[in-house]
Parts: C-alpha cells; structure tokens; sequence
C-alpha cells in the first residue's frame, strides 16, 4: 500500500481527485451471493437461480423498462451491459437471454469484469 510502501508520499492528482463519475442512466445493482446453488464448471462457475434473476428484470424491472421505451420513442438503440466475475455465468447468461424475445432497439452486453475494463460501453 501506499503507506506501507511510500510512507505515504503518492498522492492522488488533482484533476482526478475532483472527478465524478457521469452517471446519466440507471445504475441497477443486485446482490445475490447467499441466494441459488453455484455449479463448477470447469475452472469457472455458474448460478442458474441468477441468470433466472436477470431474465425476469430484463422483462419486469421499472427502468429496464423506461430506457426501453425511452430509446424506443427516441429512436436510438437501448445498451444495457451485464456484467459477472465468472466465464461460465456469462455463457449462462447469454444462452438465457437468447431465450427472450427482446426489442429490436435493444443491444445486451454480458461479459465478465476483465473483458469490460477499459472499454467505452
């Protein structure tokens, strides 16, 4: 740590220090980690009551709802990225949202944590 390593000389830049992230969407966080089994699969891991989660938000959810509808009425397409640690839930995930037959103005973006660090999405 900076402490530990430093004795607490590396500081945080200015212009980074004051910046806020711009969060002009919905923001929908859900903390699963004591509900469903999780399977091995291989060195990865998946969760089927979660992926069945993330199905019935895509159709239920309020603001899932609302971007759908906003993009729609806007005629611009709606990006919504989920985002899990593990390789298996993300191919989980991507074969259950296959499933639903979701607008056409609609782009869903599964992937694991790594493949969107440093991406624009």
């Amino acid at each position: 740590s900076n402490k530990q390593f430093y004795e607490g000389r590396i500081r945080t830049a200015k212009s980074v220090s004051d910046r806020m992230p711009k969060v002009d969407h919905p923001i929908l966080f859900v903390n699963t980690s004591s509900l469903g089994v999780e399977e091995s699969e291989g060195l990865s891991v998946k969760n089927h009551f979660e992926a069945g989660t993330v199905r019935i938000l895509m159709k239920k959810d309020p603001d899932i709802k609302q971007v759908i509808l906003s993009s729609r009425e806007n005629g611009s397409c709606a990006t919504i990225m989920i985002i899990t640690p593990y390789r298996a839930q993300v191919n989980l995930l991507r074969n259950e949202l296959i499933k639903e037959q979701l607008p056409t103005n609609v782009q869903v973006k599964v992937d694991t944590v790594e493949a969107f660090q440093g991406s624009e999405s």
